[in-house]
């Protein structure tokens, strides 16, 4: 694929360049007048103005906006691809020359209508802020029962209070890590 041309940045003015545009710029404010305005505008349209490396520097930054967003559709879409061929061989981990990708789950939860109540009928008020529940909170409680699961071996359904399952949603959430070798 080729490359996109990207636009070469404006130089930096020199201390003197900008110290002396400086100058002429309050030297026309003080004119104020309509002399002033045609001046200003000439000098923005000057191409060594700072107007218009500002200018130049708005569209080098809307075009590396563009590129990373096109860059993370790719990344998006490669760790599909990745995921499906890690599960299917059956590893978590994979290391190229110089990148390690890991495949990473996050369980995360989230409380309904009813989960305030519920948890305050379970003793849990610690989760409770008057009326709501905390995401944050609800997720770390509920990694913790699943982390109480994995050593009795049992299903974190089996230790999720029946009063409180049908008002929380637990779900996991797989992407691909990558690190530097």
């Amino acid at each position: 694929m080729p490359r996109k041309k990207t636009a070469q940045p404006a130089p930096e003015p020199t201390d003197a360049e900008v110290a002396a545009l400086q100058a002429e710029a309050r030297k026309l404010a003080e004119v104020g007048d309509v002399a002033t305005h045609f001046k200003l505008r000439d000098a923005a349209q000057s191409p060594d103005s700072p107007y218009a490396r500002r200018a130049a520097l708005e569209d080098e930054k809307r075009a590396a906006k563009a590129e990373v967003e096109r860059v993370a559709a790719l990344i998006e879409e490669t760790d599909r691809e990745v995921m499906a061929l890690m599960e299917a061989s059956g590893v978590a981990s994979v290391k190229t020359k110089d990148y390690s990708l890991t495949l990473d789950r996050k369980l995360w939860a989230s409380a309904g209508e009813g989960a305030p109540a519920a948890l305050h009928d379970l003793g849990l008020d610690e989760l409770v802020k008057p009326e709501s529940v905390n995401a944050q909170t609800i997720t770390a409680y509920v990694r913790e029962l699943e982390r109480q699961a994995e050593k009795e071996g049992v299903e974190l359904s089996d230790l999720l209070p029946p009063e409180l399952a049908p008002h929380v949603k637990v779900s996991e959430v797989f992407k691909v890590a990558v690190r530097k070798a």
